[in-house]
């Protein structure tokens, strides 16, 4: 083999190698700059396809935005979005009880805490739900003050509730005489309150 190399006449054949190395070099250049091409393609089409998905994105929440906004705010406005209105509701229930000339209003309030999918009425499981329980005892001098302090409560304390269970007696002093006997309520309430999700949407990129 290395005698036939060495016996061919290799300046006779110097254009026709020029040329074949220059095709090479040509098919080289045409294969990397279609890979390059081919590589900006992909990417273009990558960009093309995650601009889409943005603009659905965009597309669905202002779609829910025009739905639901409105009813968004309406929640918002009176304590049921946001933070737990802990001070207000024992706020209203003073004023409410001084206003009806109630003799006494007594009230306790437990730890709040985020509701469960076990045990809960109100659970979400893509917005947090919290849940504050109330024990309430009210000295009443006739039933029609319970269900005017209850229903003033609904509407003017910020958030909402629900009456788990609830009990009015009577009571007599110690020589029984229902003259002077005045009736007791004892109420298990439930506030409960919706975080507001939409805080940290400004922060998200």
């Amino acid at each position: 083999m290395r005698e036939y190399l060495v016996e061919v006449n290799w300046s006779a054949h110097f254009p026709e190698i020029l040329r074949f190395v220059s095709t090479l070099t040509m098919l080289g250049l045409a294969l990397y700059y279609n890979i390059g091409q081919y590589g900006q393609l992909q990417r273009a089409e990558n960009s093309q396809r995650s601009q889409a998905l943005s603009n659905d994105d965009a597309v669905l929440s202002y779609s829910l935005l025009q739905d639901h906004g409105p009813r968004f705010r309406e929640l918002a406005q009176p304590g049921v979005v946001g933070e737990t209105q802990r001070l207000q509701w024992i706020e209203t229930l003073k004023q409410l009880g001084n206003a009806h000339q109630i003799p006494a209003v007594a009230f306790s309030l437990s730890a709040t805490r985020n509701t469960s999918q076990l045990g809960d009425p109100y659970w979400h499981q893509e917005i947090p739900v919290e849940v504050t329980g109330m024990s309430l005892n009210l000295n009443l001098t006739h039933e029609g003050e319970f269900y005017r302090l209850m229903s003033e409560l609904r509407e003017q304390a910020p958030g909402k509730f629900t009456m788990d269970n609830c009990s009015i007696d009577w009571r007599t002093d110690e020589s029984g005489d229902l003259r002077s006997a005045s009736m007791v309520s004892t109420c298990k309430l439930s506030w409960y309150t919706l975080s507001d999700i939409t805080d940290n949407w400004e922060s998200r990129p």
